[in-house]
């Protein structure tokens, strides 16, 4: 009897989803679903206000860079490089010191790594040889990724979020429910209670790659349920241990959010008096990182206007999450205008402090006439923003950087497996993919029905 191609579910369209889907979709057809609306590619996005300036400012007010070391995550680099979806940064990379506003380049940095010689590298701009941009905006690497699946094989739903995933031990496949949701993040339980779910299909597998998607409180949880396991119900083995399905799952729900905020600062002219385009922020207790969005490539703009991107620090973030949660009694809590502007100034204020402080004048603004007032600011929070520690991802065919329980046909990879990182995510993406499309065919290919 021929072989019927395998039906994979694929949740979260960020880097590990679209290089998941990009693997699976090589032998399986694949369905990916993000509840996201302005494209894929997750924390990999840009940022582009309406009705200000035409075109619209531009801000990587996410991921800011990548940078590729592990072989076969340079060699996919070559080809979107090539393709003109990303393009190398060749900027003026160093740390900047909070306390004097002196700035010391990459190349004048001591050699050792510790934590006494060098701040904090979040991005990884300090020991990486090769930087990339995505073109013309950060969206360019997602979409560039996003091409390599089999556009035969795989299908994008976006702006669907899915509520619950429930295995069947009896027809040994997963039924997918979900809700279709609008440009503003909800709760998925109240989208649902006032939606009603609707059945998203059954399929041989399924892969998360959304930490969320096990983290109550949060816009996309969801239920992970077993019927007619050996064990409770609760995918357990029939010896009453974990499977590696529910403890994976476990041990997602039991991750503590790691926060950060950014600040989409532009200015009128271009500063001509920073000596950077990307520093890591050295003694700051708001800032962390700050890049010239504008020295990017592709990110030119006639009318003059420069665009700033900063990181807050992770002990600024706790600080001001702790002041205004991620979830209220088990509900999310949505970021409002109300509760950004208690973000906003803040790290406002300490950006034109870090800029002012750069060109010569000290740290309390003498010399501020070289940074004119911005005529745009804006902050955005990330709730998940990067792993804390990443889970463990042993037994059951599973790899490194990616869970996988073969028996059940489950995958768990991104960034909360394989470690922060676009070249980590997309390497726990690859991998999970590849194991769950060898898997699925060693068993003979049975496919779920539709």
């Amino acid at each position: 009897m021929a072989q019927v191609t395998p039906r994979v579910a694929v949740i979260g369209a960020g880097i590990a989803g679209l290089s998941a889907a990009a693997k699976l979709s090589e032998r399986c057809v694949v369905e990916l679903f993000d509840m996201g609306g302005r494209g894929v590619g997750g924390r990999a996005s840009s940022s582009r206000p309406a009705g200000e300036t035409t075109p619209p400012l531009t801000f990587d007010h996410g991921c800011q860079l990548l940078t590729a070391t592990d072989a076969s995550f340079r060699a996919r680099c070559a080809t979107l490089e090539r393709a003109g979806a990303i393009a190398r940064w060749d900027a003026r990379f160093g740390v900047l010191r909070a306390r004097d506003g002196a700035f010391i380049a990459k190349a004048d940095l001591p050699t050792k790594t510790s934590s006494d010689d060098r701040p904090p590298d979040f991005f990884g701009v300090l020991s990486s040889e090769d930087v990339f941009v995505g073109t013309p905006t950060m969206v360019g690497a997602s979409d560039g990724l996003l091409s390599a699946c089999s556009i035969a094989r795989t299908t994008q739903r976006q702006r669907v979020c899915v509520t619950s995933l429930t295995r069947s031990a009896k027809t040994r496949s997963w039924r997918v429910m979900g809700v279709d949701v609008g440009r503003k993040r909800v709760d998925a339980k109240e989208a649902a209670a006032k939606m009603g779910e609707r059945d998203l299909g059954s399929f041989d597998a399924v892969v998360v790659t959304d930490v969320m998607c096990a983290t109550s409180g949060t816009p996309g949880s969801c239920a992970l349920t077993f019927e007619g396991e050996d064990g409770d119900g609760d995918g357990s083995d029939s010896d009453g241990s974990d499977s590696v399905a529910a403890a994976c799952w476990r041990e997602m729900s039991a991750l503590p959010p790691q926060s950060l905020f950014s600040l989409m600062i532009a200015f009128p002219t271009p500063l001509t008096g920073p000596p950077f385009d990307a520093a890591v922020v050295e003694d700051s207790d708001v800032v962390q990182f700050l890049s010239r969005d504008s020295s990017k490539p592709g990110r030119g703009r006639d009318d003059g206007v420069e665009c700033w991107t900063a990181v807050s620090t992770e002990a600024f973030a706790r600080e001001m999450v702790a002041r205004a949660p991620l979830s209220v009694d088990g509900k999310y809590n949505p970021q409002t205008a109300e509760y950004l502007a208690q973000i906003t100034p803040t790290m406002r204020d300490e950006v034109l402090r870090l800029l002012r402080g750069s060109c010569g004048g000290g740290t309390h603004g003498i010399g501020a006439g070289s940074v004119p007032a911005p005529v745009h600011v804006a902050s955005q929070r990330w709730g998940n923003a990067f792993p804390s520690t990443p889970i463990a991802s042993g037994g059951g065919g599973s790899g490194p950087g990616f869970a996988h329980d073969a028996t059940r046909a489950f995958a768990a990879c991104g960034d909360f497996v394989g470690g922060a990182g676009v070249e980590r995510a997309w390497l726990s993406g690859t991998r999970a993919g590849e194991a769950v499309s060898e898997a699925l065919l060693a068993r003979g290919g049975r496919r779920a029905s539709l």
